[in-house]
């Protein structure tokens, strides 16, 4: 039974040591890059909210967007075909719209105040609902966008780590045989004083 040398030891330990760093390094970077991302869409949907808030008509208890060119211009640069903003009544039925607000279904079960991740035929929503005095406000913006991202980063990361681990593994054996061929030297030079 032929033993593993030194060579091969270090090796199997140093690989074995960069697969737990790298893996560990990378479940951190995914999950942090995946909050930040988050994170970035919801400050995004508040800061929106929060403009288009100012924006509401309250006339004749009936709420709507102002037909202002501020609030025009603040649509327009706001929302796209990923975004969209809308005022529902105290039932949820939406009274008015920009967007494709269509796109997810006005239902009072979503109406609770702050965020929700909403899964629709038309792919995952992000939804910053606001309670005003006579119905609600609703920022959405589309994060399908976001999904395909991440997927790309998720992909990368999984031919990354195995190319990485096959060059370090072979990198380290080169430099493992390298190191040790004086201590190798030596002890084929034992074993023929020996016999």
């Amino acid at each position: 039974m032929k033993t593993i040398t030194i060579r091969t030891k270090l090796t199997i330990w140093y690989v074995t040591f960069l697969a737990i760093v790298l893996i560990t390094f990378t479940v951190v970077l995914y999950f942090s890059f995946s909050t930040n991302l988050r994170r970035t869409i919801d400050k995004n949907l508040e800061f929106i909210a929060s403009q288009l808030i100012i924006n509401i008509d309250y006339d004749d208890n009936k709420l709507a967007f102002q037909n202002t060119e501020n609030g025009a211009n603040l649509i327009k640069n706001f929302i796209g075909k990923e975004l969209f903003a809308r005022i529902l009544d105290e039932n949820g039925n939406v009274i008015d719209g920009f967007g494709n607000y269509f796109l997810l279904p006005a239902d009072p079960k979503i109406l609770k105040k702050g965020f929700l991740t909403i899964l629709t035929d038309s792919g995952e929503w992000r939804v910053y609902t606001v309670k005003l005095s006579l119905g609600w406000l609703q920022v959405a913006e589309f994060t399908e966008p976001f999904g395909e991202t991440l997927e790309k980063f998720r992909s990368l990361l999984v031919i990354f780590i195995p190319l990485t681990l096959i060059i370090a593994s072979i990198g380290s054996y080169l430099l493992a045989k390298k190191t040790l061929k004086p201590i190798d030297r030596i002890t084929n030079l034992a074993r023929e004083i020996k016999r």
